[in-house]
């Protein structure tokens, strides 16, 4: 039986159901049973839906719900997961143990104790912003070598100073207390101190070394050490160029300057001045010094002489062994003069 319905209507009245081939067209929508609609835009509604779901695509996950058996669940990666996780209350979780943290406060580092589930926090270490604290009367650091069990500490005293303390026990035969830097060991304390790279450098004029016992007074401060060459003027010369300084080097101590100096006199020298030459330190006031000179000349003036200096002087003059009397330039015309000896600098 073939049925054809030209406009809108209804088919009734058949009970083995309706057999339809070809295309069916509608404007609005068929209606199959009471609770499945065909619309003409595509859209099928229905009370339930059965049989497989393999095809289905496009599903939106907000018009899914229900519960997931977990043998569904293969692999969940992070993610997969987005928004926020639900709260979990812990209202009724079992076999958990409550810790206890005594003597709590600010900054506190926290130790463990020998109760079970209990620790403390350290009122005398502390721990802010960048800056470890120990507040104690006798506060240190103490560093055990397990290995032969020999131990350092690092402690202050009431006085405010800090001590390196090594070796307490005498552990070691070769116990030092050791400064390294940059990789290397510059400076080593035993029963000797040991600079190994470097000098021992002094930032504050008039500091030094001192040998007194409880480091009183500057009696036995050495406080200057220093060498050199120097330039000398020749006094009262009327050529500075006659006379020529081949060297002159010195070496002060203290207050104890030594030279050694060399002048070659030239051969066409005329100045009837007493021969005198600067030193490289002022000399110390009501003090008259005395070194010893020596020059190859030869002829009628060829008398010993001396370099001979007043107190307080920059200068010291050529003299005569015998009768102190002035040496003159041109007594040393065309040669060479030898000087050595030290003297006491004002400072």
């Amino acid at each position: 039986m073939s049925v054809q319905v030209k406009g809108s209507g209804t088919i009734g009245g058949l009970d083995e159901g309706l057999v339809v081939s070809g295309i069916i067209t509608s404007s609005t929508q068929l209606n199959v049973g009471s609770d499945i609609k065909l619309g003409s835009a595509g859209v099928v509604t229905a009370t339930t839906f059965s049989g497989s779901g393999a095809s289905l695509t496009n599903l939106p996950a907000g018009n899914l719900t229900g519960t997931v058996a977990d043998a569904r669940i293969s692999t969940l990666t992070a993610s997969k997961l987005t928004g926020a996780l639900p709260a979990i209350s812990g209202a009724n979780l079992t076999g958990i143990t409550g810790t206890t943290i005594n003597n709590e406060g600010s900054d506190r580092i926290i130790t463990s104790t020998s109760t079970a589930n209990t620790i403390h926090a350290e009122s005398n270490l502390s721990f802010s912003v960048n800056q470890l604290t120990i507040a104690h009367a006798d506060p240190k650091i103490a560093l055990v070598d397990t290995t032969n069990n020999t131990d350092a500490y690092i402690f202050s005293d009431d006085n405010g100073s800090i001590r390196f303390q090594a070796d307490q026990n005498s552990e070691a035969s070769d116990t030092r207390i050791r400064f390294q830097t940059d990789g290397s060991e510059k400076v080593s304390i035993d029963s000797e101190l040991k600079i190994f790279n470097g000098n021992l450098f002094f930032g504050t004029s008039g500091k030094g070394v001192n040998f007194h016992t409880s480091n009183s007074g500057t009696a036995n401060l050495l406080d200057d050490y220093e060498e050199g060459s120097h330039s000398p003027n020749f006094a009262n010369l009327n050529n500075q160029s006659h006379v020529t300084t081949n060297f002159y080097t010195y070496v002060k101590v203290g207050r104890i300057v030594q030279i050694s100096c060399k002048f070659t006199v030239s051969s066409s020298i005329s100045d009837a001045s007493g021969f005198g030459f600067t030193i490289p330190f002022a000399q110390k006031a009501s003090r008259q010094m005395v070194m010893t000179g020596l020059a190859n000349r030869t002829g009628t003036q060829k008398q010993p002489f001396c370099a001979f200096s007043e107190h307080a002087q920059s200068y010291f003059y050529l003299k005569t062994l015998e009768g102190y009397s002035s040496q003159d330039y041109n007594y040393f015309s065309g040669n060479i003069i030898w000087v050595s000896g030290s003297y006491e600098s004002d400072s």
